[in-house]
């Protein structure tokens, strides 16, 4: 005997027995096929007042529902799949004992999705066309629990939050506090430090919440130590990062905390803090080149037992001269070029030189007088006297021989301050006119 017929002998006993009401057992909502959060209520019977013993007869004829009630155990990950009959005009649900297609005979039945289960209801007396106990779950549940990885923001920037997990099991939906404007669960880029939460829930209505706390990065501002000049060829100097970052990248490609330069020039390093936060450092490096600078001396020229002092115009470091002395001063007495090499502080070096010729003065002592053609106004020390150009005069020499040029007896050119030529004339000498 079915399980319909069984209701129905208990209304025909009611109705041959004159009993004006029907023993129907009820239970809980159903949601056939579904999930639900619990098994069905175990109410106590009720008994329902029938006075058409045809309603109660078309009752129990057939009008019920097999159906399959799914409780899932998020804490299990389990689901639990009960059998049941459910009265449509009465609205009461009734446990089943049934086959099911895993082998189990069974009100209850505990699976692990994904798949479909489902039991045999052929002798349960209800219409066929009423059947609904298959439960088809293809979801999964998400074993573990969730991680939002992501370290402090960056001043003026983000930082990126994720989610590994999200990456490999696919949850029904993820709702972060603050909302995401993406609207996806992993990655959040978050802009400003504070508090974020993320509940997920897997395909099987299970949820899980994890939350991190965002700082703000400290600011990445690097510093550098290094030449202020440096020679602009033939030199080598070092720049370096005066603080210590993960990462460093500077505009030559280098990629340590300290660089070889070997010309002036702007250089620049980005940093890379432990949060991935970045920073940019600046140092300029000027040429230190030494400028052209010039040597002076007394005069162009020189003659014979006569000294001049030559002079480097321009602070330097250092001072180092051709003839081999050293320092700003260089005392010479014959002629020729002489060179200069300085050095600054910076350590860079520049040359310049001087040539200095013999005096077209210069006297050839020949024991006897000797006549010059004067081209120029030459003053002399005498008296404030001059001599103007056609000018001739006497070249007489003191006992010494010097070489001294003299007029009357008196001192005119020792050769300190020529800046003109002469030319001399050895034709028969001139009547005194004057001249000792």
């Amino acid at each position: 005997m079915t399980f319909a017929q069984n209701k129905l002998l208990i209304f025909l006993f009611a109705a041959l027995a004159g009993m004006p009401k029907a023993l129907i057992a009820h239970g809980g909502p159903v949601n056939p096929g579904g999930i639900s959060t619990g098994e069905p209520g175990k109410n106590q019977p009720q008994v329902k007042d029938h006075s058409d013993e045809s309603i109660a007869l078309a009752i129990a004829l057939g009008h019920c529902n097999p159906v399959t009630i799914a409780t899932v155990d998020c804490t299990t990950k389990t689901i639990e799949l009960g059998a049941y009959i459910q009265w449509l005009f009465t609205g009461q649900t009734e446990p089943y004992v049934a086959t099911w297609n895993t082998g189990q005979t069974a009100h209850k039945i505990t699976v692990v999705p994904p798949g479909i289960w489902s039991w045999d209801a052929n002798s349960t007396g209800c219409e066929p066309v009423h059947f609904n106990t298959e439960y088809n779950q293809p979801g999964s549940f998400y074993y573990g629990a969730i991680d939002i990885l992501g370290g402090p923001v960056c001043e003026n920037e983000y930082t990126t939050l994720t989610v590994p997990q999200a990456n490999n099991y696919a949850f029904a939906s993820g709702v972060w506090i603050p909302d995401n404007p993406t609207g996806d669960i992993t990655p959040y880029e978050a802009y400003q430090p504070g508090l974020y939460q993320l509940t997920v829930t897997d395909q099987l209505g299970c949820t899980f919440t994890d939350q991190i706390d965002v700082a703000l990065s400290p600011p990445v501002v690097p510093t550098i130590s290094g030449p202020v000049r440096m020679c602009p060829t033939g030199s080598t100097e070092v720049l370096s990062v005066n603080q210590t970052w993960s990462a460093y990248l500077w505009n030559t490609g280098q990629t340590t905390k300290s660089i070889q330069i070997t010309e002036p020039g702007l250089y620049e390093v980005t940093v890379t803090n432990q949060f991935g936060c970045t920073g940019i450092g600046f140092a300029g490096v000027l040429s230190g080149e030494v400028a052209p600078f010039p040597i002076t001396s007394s005069s162009p020229t020189i003659n014979p037992g006569q000294t001049d002092t030559l002079r480097v115009l321009g602070g330097f470091a250092q001072y180092s001269w051709s003839n081999g002395q050293q320092g700003i001063f260089s005392v010479i007495n014959t002629t020729g070029t002489y060179t200069v090499t300085v050095t600054n502080v910076y350590g860079c070096t520049g040359t310049a030189s001087i040539t200095i010729s013999s005096s077209p003065w210069t006297i050839t002592p020949t024991s006897r007088n000797h006549t010059i053609i004067i081209p120029d106004t030459l003053k002399f020390d005498h008296l404030g006297g001059s001599l103007q150009p056609g000018d001739w005069i006497g070249v007489f020499y003191d006992s010494a021989a010097t070489g001294v040029l003299k007029c009357g007896g008196y001192g005119v050119w020792s050769g300190l301050s020529l800046v003109f030529p002469a030319y001399g004339n050895d034709a028969a000498p001139l009547p005194q006119n004057g001249f000792n």
